[in-house]
């Protein structure tokens, strides 16, 4: 499921009927089953993913009817910590609609309590979220020189 929501989020600005492949998730009466409700990452990444739809695509405005319900109502005692804050602030405000730098600012802690996480990459994200804050710093600065 998450890999499905992944790569829907990257080929879904391209209207050519690619979410025919949610179909399967489906049962008889056309619902998305039941059986999704215990990947909780899974039906983030598909929230995440339904953000990116086009005006018209039913499959994923019924994914995302779906998604945002049984977000709403995850046990919090059966989902970690740093998922719990994932899916609170994706309900609150999807990654998609927001600015990507503090959306990046938020999620590296989020992604470093992850006991799966890539120390490498966690690295690189910090390392190239720092030296474009020293960039912006410097050209802040330069302005405000210019302008006194």
């Amino acid at each position: 499921m998450f890999f499905i929501a992944f790569y829907d989020s990257i080929f879904s600005h391209a209207p050519f009927g690619h979410t025919e492949i949610f179909n399967k998730f489906k049962d008889g009466d056309g619902n998305f089953g039941k059986s999704l409700i215990a990947d909780v990452q899974g039906l983030l990444s598909l929230f995440e993913a339904c953000h990116l739809r086009y005006h018209g695509d039913d499959n994923l405005e019924d994914a995302l009817a779906f998604t945002t319900t049984y977000l709403e109502s995850i046990d919090k005692r059966k989902a970690s910590l740093h998922l719990e804050k994932k899916v609170s602030h994706a309900l609150n405000q999807p990654i998609h609609k927001g600015m990507s730098r503090l959306e990046a600012r938020r999620y590296i802690p989020l992604y470093q309590e992850e006991p799966s996480h890539n120390e490498v990459l966690l690295s690189l994200a910090k390392l190239d979220f720092n030296l474009v804050q020293e960039q912006h710093r410097k050209e802040l600065g330069n302005l405000t020189r210019l302008i006194s």
